[in-house]
């Protein structure tokens, strides 16, 4: 098996989570440009937070939506925030469109753009962000879903396909490393714990748990720093001092015996508290003003959609935010010559001298004039000798339809028994 090196210098499986090296973790792109460490944070942790809200809404695993924030957080140790091409939106809803293809839970990528078009104006105008980023008052997300085939379906379109361009590229087409997630070292460690003597309910609480705070350490770049079975042990740590789980884990070396390092155990606990000390924003503004994603590009479309009025909408089996079917254009109804009268018949508001559109109740049309009425127009008249032409013509296409329609099967039929023919003699060659 091919093989690759670790931070700390060993030889470790392609399949094995491979960490940065310590070289590339000194600085990264976005603090060589300036950027303050906590606002860095901020940002990744919130693309990480789009990431699991439009996971949750197309129904997608959670693999799936951890395989999207490590894509993430690996990038952006490869680019800044700074650049106007990689803003935390762009950047997420590239991740997530390939992490459904890494993993195989396939999504369209129409199913894509439709939920974070949802994220997008749930968050920007019905979340609390105009007071925050001093926007426009409050709307309706669902009042003004994404138009199939717009000019915003499809900017942002090309935006995702070249997203998902600059996600392969940077990360060399190579996604083995990031292939394991703590997730599935932590039910490895809950049998350990019920093996040890521990409670069924304690550990099944204890599980939810951890798996919540797993989830919530994605957005942190933790995965591409330390290993996946010290992650899996923090959760655990942090789980069990939980006020509402209050677990005495079996003994203090039960770190050990599970492989991790409990230094590197308490500054991962460490790193997780401080992200839930710190408040996690609605909706951030891009780092530079030209990015595809900032208020002053994507205005235009938002003034568009609240102008536009509400649509139907279709169910999606694999989506939790329905499709929207643009309203088809109503036939008008004519009335029936049995269910109108030659008064109703007749618009109010007809010009004078402008023929009647619609027929009389005796089935003839009717011409309205200065005068008064006649028996029928020239246009009329020259109509209805023209339908027995019309029906003679019909009755010659449809006498030669069958002639040919006979004379295909009379082929058919011939060539049915020439093959017939063929098969039988080569079977009595083959007898003999």
């Amino acid at each position: 098996m091919a093989s690759t090196i670790s931070a700390e210098g060993e030889q470790t499986p392609w399949k094995v989570s491979v960490l940065l090296p310590l070289a590339v973790l000194e600085e990264s792109p976005s603090a060589r440009d300036g950027v303050p460490e906590m606002e860095e944070v901020l940002h990744r942790a919130w693309g990480c937070t789009l990431i699991c809200e439009a996971g949750c809404l197309l129904k997608l695993p959670q693999v799936v939506v951890a395989t999207a924030q490590n894509l993430l957080h690996r990038f952006y140790w490869r680019k800044s925030l700074k650049d106007p091409r990689f803003d935390a939106l762009c950047i997420a809803m590239g991740a997530l469109f390939l992490a459904t293809k890494i993993e195989e839970k396939l999504r369209t990528l129409r199913q894509i753009l439709y939920v974070f078009h949802h994220v997008y104006r749930r968050r920007k105008f019905c979340g609390g962000a105009s007071n925050v980023a001093g926007l426009v008052s409050p709307r309706d997300a669902r009042k003004a879903p994404l138009e199939l085939g717009g000019p915003r379906y499809t900017q942002w379109k090309k935006k995702l396909i070249e997203t998902e361009r600059h996600l392969l590229k940077e990360l060399g087409f190579g996604f083995y490393q990031v292939a394991e997630h703590p997730h599935k070292l932590l039910l490895y460690f809950i049998k350990y714990l019920v093996s040890h003597g521990m409670d069924d309910s304690s550990v099944k609480h204890l599980a939810q748990h951890a798996w919540s705070v797993l989830n919530d350490s994605m957005r942190l770049d933790l995965c591409v720093k330390h290993e996946t079975r010290d992650i899996a042990s923090a959760a655990m740590l942090i789980a069990s001092r939980h006020p509402d789980v209050n677990v005495t884990l079996p003994s203090p070396h039960w770190m050990e015996a599970l492989g991790a390092t409990p230094a590197r155990v308490e500054v991962i606990s460490d790193a997780i508290l401080r992200l839930y000390e710190s408040p996690m924003a609605v909706w951030i503004e891009p780092m530079h003003e030209d990015s595809f994603m900032s208020s002053a590009r994507q205005e235009g479309f938002d003034a568009a959609e609240e102008g536009r009025g509400p649509v139907k909408s279709i169910p999606d089996d694999n989506l939790s935010v329905p499709l929207p079917l643009q309203d088809a254009p109503e036939a008008p109804e004519v009335p029936m010559a049995s269910e109108a009268s030659p008064a109703s018949s007749v618009p109010s508001q007809l010009p004078q001298g402008q023929p009647s559109p619609h027929p009389s109740a005796d089935g003839a049309a009717s011409v309205h004039s200065d005068g008064g009425s006649h028996g029928g127009s020239r246009h009329e008249r020259d109509s209805s000798e023209q339908r027995p032409r019309d029906r003679e013509r019909e009755r010659d296409r449809d006498r030669d339809g069958r002639r040919d329609y006979d004379d295909r099967n009379r082929y058919r039929r011939r060539d049915d028994s020439s093959r017939v023919r063929r098969r039988s003699r080569s079977r009595d060659r083959r007898r003999r």
